[in-house]
């Protein structure tokens, strides 16, 4: 593909566009979905869903990215 001066190959924008679209459905997943329907669910003040809001979708967003420590080197 040749994006004026630019040259790319289909390798190179299928990478970036599986790593920009997976960003952006793991963002969504997580503070669009899993944080609303936590703070939902929740009983009590705004602060005290907000909190359990923030600690449930940062501890299952840490889960899913915990298999990576034993797959990838530093």
């Amino acid at each position: 593909m040749n994006l004026g001066i630019l040259k790319y190959d289909a390798n190179t924008v299928s990478f970036f566009m599986f790593s920009l679209g997976s960003a952006i459905l793991e963002e969504y997943g997580f503070r669009g979905i899993v944080f609303p329907k936590v703070m939902q669910v929740v009983k009590g003040s705004s602060f005290r869903k907000l909190m359990f809001g923030i600690t449930i979708s940062g501890v299952l967003f840490g889960l899913i990215h915990f298999q990576n420590i034993f797959y990838q080197p530093f």
